[in-house]
């Protein structure tokens, strides 16, 4: 059962980052060197480009959650780099949140971690551009580390990036239900805390349709 309350304003002060106990970043230290040596896709087939690309630290209170890095997150190691993260940081600072202190205090990751590739010629979803959606058993071999990821920061916001993100953190919702809603998560480390959604649209597909229209 989700727990409604009325929507409340963030304001960007409100989300620095609090001092840290050790075991907690410990843990995460440790769990990203995991992420990074992950190779699970790849030894069940899939071409993609192994080493998780993320940033943050335990105790961010945002938590933003795409669909998997690009090309060019490969290149320089960050999340929601060069067109896709100058839209993201635009939408961002249209709040308050400055792309340098957002990056330094929040959380970024996303479904999975590992670059998938392109998308091949042939796909249903092929239209020339773009790259390749996860599969089902890549989302489901890269889910136990986003939920110990979870478990490790406990963020009190959460922005899903784009549809995939949505579907697998929200799968008992409606789109329209989410949308500046509060829940109160089921998990133990949320017990007396609620936790807060929202989303945004995948910004290279808001790119990409704004060009088309012009």
């Amino acid at each position: 059962m989700k727990a409604e309350e009325q929507p409340r304003e963030f304001h960007p002060s409100a989300f620095i980052l609090h001092p840290l106990r050790m075991d907690r970043q410990t843990q995460l230290d440790a769990l990203h060197a995991e992420i990074r040596a992950c190779r699970k896709c790849l030894l069940a087939g899939y071409d993609i480009v192994p080493g998780g690309i993320f940033s943050g630290k335990a105790g961010a209170r945002i938590m933003i959650v795409g669909q998997a890095p690009g090309t060019t997150e490969v290149v320089a190691l960050r999340p929601f780099n060069a067109s896709a993260g100058k839209r993201l940081f635009q939408w961002l600072g249209q709040a308050g949140f400055g792309e340098a202190d957002f990056r330094a205090n929040q959380y970024i990751s996303s479904v999975t971690k590992c670059y998938p590739g392109r998308m091949a010629n042939g796909s249903k979803h092929h239209t020339g551009r773009g790259d390749r959606r996860p599969s089902k058993e890549e989302q489901a071999l890269c889910r136990p580390y986003l939920d110990r990821t979870l478990a490790l920061v406990q963020p009190e916001v959460m922005i899903l990036v784009g549809g995939l993100a949505i579907e697998k953190l929200l799968v008992k919702y409606k789109l329209c239900e989410i949308v500046v809603r509060r829940f109160k998560s089921h998990d133990a480390w949320y017990e007396s805390k609620p936790l807060s959604y929202s989303h945004i649209p995948q910004p290279t597909a808001s790119i990409y349709c704004a060009r088309t229209n012009h």
